[in-house]
């Protein structure tokens, strides 16, 4: 039937194909298109056809040592209805975190509800002259990614207008693979 030298050439032509499939480029989606090339696409689309939903994927790389692309997107209706709000506020700023929709407001009194577990939330709110007593569950919330900092927006003296950003915001974050 067959030699034991045919064998040996035919995987040692695979590894050859291996080699050279990974020496070439990854060719990009036939459908991938430019940004502004799609964003007149889109508005071309919009004349014949107002209501629409349209699906954004964007591929990012990030050099190596950059810091991690991460942000948040304001949508102009709630993405999900389901979103808990807590806001660590005392006086006149927990009444206007109430009427901006906020789920959970409260001071010392919720902070140890948090420490104990009792509360459920999705997103973590706080006015800067209760950030130092917050700071005793920074290791309960730190891993979770639901303390509030300064950096990433969500420590405010107008906690209204963050309850709002925080109800109707996508937020984002690339992965390692760059997606």
């Amino acid at each position: 039937m067959f030699s034991a030298g045919f064998g040996r050439r035919l995987s040692s032509l695979a590894i050859a194909s291996r080699g050279f499939a990974s020496k070439r480029g990854a060719a990009p989606h036939p459908n991938s298109v430019p940004l502004q090339k799609a964003i007149s696409i889109l508005k071309a689309y919009e004349v014949g056809q107002p209501k629409q939903t349209v699906e954004l994927h964007v591929h990012c790389s990030p050099e190596k040592g950059q810091a991690p692309i991460r942000g948040s997107c304001i949508l102009p209706r709630a993405y999900k209805s389901g979103t808990r709000v807590l806001v660590f506020a005392e006086g006149e700023k927990a009444k206007e975190a109430l009427e901006a929709g906020a789920d959970l407001v409260g001071g010392e009194d919720l902070v140890n509800k948090v420490r104990d577990g009792e509360v459920r939330f999705d997103k973590c709110l706080s006015t800067p002259d209760m950030l130092p007593k917050v700071a005793k569950i920074a290791r309960l919330l730190g891993p979770k990614g639901l303390m509030p900092t300064v950096n990433k927006g969500t420590v405010s003296a107008d906690v209204a207008e963050l309850v709002r950003f925080a109800k109707n915001a996508q937020d984002f974050l690339a992965d390692k693979a760059g997606i």
